[in-house]
């Protein structure tokens, strides 16, 4: 039950920004309020004991925001991976692949979010074409507009290569970061 309340404190965080500092009080009170003897017995720290008091708050807050951040590494990739993909920044695309393959095969990631990974793995390994599943209308779905979507999106996704690369690599630093820590 503290898990859930965690979250939903974090989610509102998120979508109410002007609250914002008030979550963040709620959660500091939290951490400093829980007793010491609550322990959650599917958190244990590197010498096998398991996390208690307000470490579990602590713990929680970073599992989401690491989920939250790997997400949308994910959507990112998926959305300007082709563009990424070019020849003069091939070497960068090939050493966050290799991150995003070791960061999909982490158990202790939501499962949601190691296949979002592997999809974008699959898309790249694909020419950046979505498989045909991906493209056919889900059943019950509403038709779409005969409109393309993403016109007008073409020209806002006009970034330079190296910076998107950097906002890849800085994500690619802070998920892998935050998984070292939730393993410590």
């Amino acid at each position: 039950m503290l898990r859930h309340l965690v979250v939903l404190i974090y989610k509102k965080a998120i979508d109410e920004p002007d609250w914002a500092d008030t979550y963040a009080f709620l959660c500091c009170k939290m951490f400093c309020g829980i007793d010491k003897r609550v322990e959650d017995h599917n958190l244990l720290t590197l010498d096998g004991k398991y996390i208690h008091g307000g470490s579990i708050v602590r713990m929680y807050l970073l599992t989401k925001w690491q989920e939250d951040k790997t997400q949308s590494l994910a959507k990112l990739l998926t959305m300007v991976g082709e563009k990424l993909d070019e020849p003069e920044a091939k070497s960068y695309m090939d050493a966050y692949l290799v991150c995003i393959q070791a960061i999909s095969v982490n158990e202790h990631l939501a499962p949601r979010i190691r296949f979002m990974l592997k999809d974008s793995l699959e898309l790249r390994s694909n020419g950046w074409v979505p498989s045909v599943a991906d493209t056919e209308p889900k059943a019950g779905a509403e038709p779409r507009a005969t409109t393309d979507i993403h016109k007008g999106t073409e020209s806002r996704m006009q970034v330079s290569i190296f910076a998107t690369s950097s906002l890849i690599l800085l994500l690619l630093a802070f998920v892998a970061s935050t998984f070292a820590t939730a393993a410590a």
